[in-house]
């Protein structure tokens, strides 16, 4: 979800998002998740784009957003937008403003989890504290191409929400959209059953030299190790094939699935002996 300042002075802003939405959109979607992009702004700043013209992915949600309240007007506004939430999808929010909230963050995540049911991940685009004053773009000076006020509020909930964080002063966006990408394809719920990977031309698969490793946002990478069938699962964070005999799929364990049912990545290798769980 995009929450857009529509003020007099964010309209280079406005042109850096609708330049760079589409993409954003796609990248998602090429990693084979099941997106839905909601635009909270008053003018549809995705307008004349690829994703604008998709329905089933794609809602602009008409609404004046003021230069202090982009937090309680998301709040406002929710009845126009919940339906196109889903309960089992990750929830992003990412703000655009060049000033400062009226409401403070810890007021917006309690209200905000209350409404959806579940926690989510903030994001801000919006002007660092310099030195108690706000970010200067490209022209370098103020009263021409600076942010109004430093984005604290934001810059808190994204802190508290352990989201992204970046300057809304810089003149290249690709940077801006490029780490959202990755935070919203790792969030996103990873699958319990793999395919076994096809073996180089020539040679065989050995099903007692494949590895499953994980790795998990802010708790690093570990290898699982295999359990002789699902009943040998019991509480650990393992895996196992769907027939001993002819495996096809790599399954996860209940633990270990549990554990990556909040995003992360997963890296099957094959050549080395099988970790086993016994």
């Amino acid at each position: 979800m995009w929450v857009i300042d529509g003020s007099g002075s964010m309209g280079d802003e406005q042109a850096a998002v609708q330049k760079n939405i589409a993409s954003f959109a796609d990248a998602i979607g090429g990693a084979g998740l099941d997106h839905h992009v909601v635009m909270v702004a008053e003018d549809n700043v995705a307008a004349g784009t690829s994703l604008a013209a998709d329905a089933a992915h794609y809602q602009h949600v008409s609404t004046d957003v003021g230069s202090h309240d982009a937090l309680s007007k998301l709040l406002e506004s929710y009845p126009q937008y919940s339906s196109f939430l889903r309960p089992a999808a990750a929830l992003h929010f990412v703000f655009v403003t060049d000033d400062e909230s009226r409401m403070t963050a810890e007021d917006f995540r309690m209200q905000m989890e209350a409404l959806a049911g579940k926690t989510f991940t903030a994001h801000a685009i919006v002007s660092e504290n310099v030195g108690g004053l706000a970010c200067v773009g490209a022209c370098g000076i103020p009263l021409l191409c600076g942010a109004a006020a430093p984005g604290l509020q934001y810059l808190a909930l994204s802190d508290a929400t352990r989201g992204q964080k970046a300057s809304i002063c810089v003149s290249d966006w690709s940077t801006v959209f490029e780490p959202l990408k990755t935070a919203v394809i790792t969030s996103a719920p990873l699958p319990c059953d793999y395919a076994l990977p096809a073996p180089p031309s020539g040679a065989s698969l050995d099903p007692g030299r494949v590895n499953v490793g994980v790795q998990l946002d802010g708790t690093g990478s570990k290898t699982l190790p295999r359990a002789s069938d699902s009943n040998a699962c019991e509480s650990a964070e393992a895996w196992f094939y769907d027939d001993p005999k002819a495996p096809t799929l790599i399954r996860m364990c209940p633990a270990a699935c549990t554990s990556i049912s909040a995003g992360g990545a997963i890296e099957i290798t094959l050549g080395c002996e099988t970790i086993s769980l016994n």
